[in-house]
């Protein structure tokens, strides 16, 4: 996410609300996901790997908040949680 002069820069607590709605959002998800033989669902496998990776940028954006880092730093350096894995 890229800002400019006419957009304010978000702040670690807007980006921290975001990331844990499309949380809840993911684990509202495969919750509601109908039972599937293990290992042999791919739509399932992708929503877990969706929900791990929106784990990981909670903890690396509470990591980069508690370094006193810059909003718009950790923005630039994130991965994308909802990129396709290779």
């Amino acid at each position: 996410m890229v800002t400019n002069n006419k957009t304010p820069a978000p702040d670690w607590d807007a980006l921290r609300a975001q990331l844990m709605a499309r949380k809840r959002a993911v684990y509202a998800e495969l919750s509601a996901y109908p039972c599937q033989i293990a290992g042999c669902d791919i739509q399932f496998q992708l929503l877990s790997e969706k929900r791990d990776a929106l784990i990981a940028a909670i903890a690396r954006l509470d990591a980069a908040r508690d370094s006193g880092g810059a909003p718009t730093a950790f923005l630039e350096s994130a991965p994308d949680p909802d990129a396709p894995h290779p």
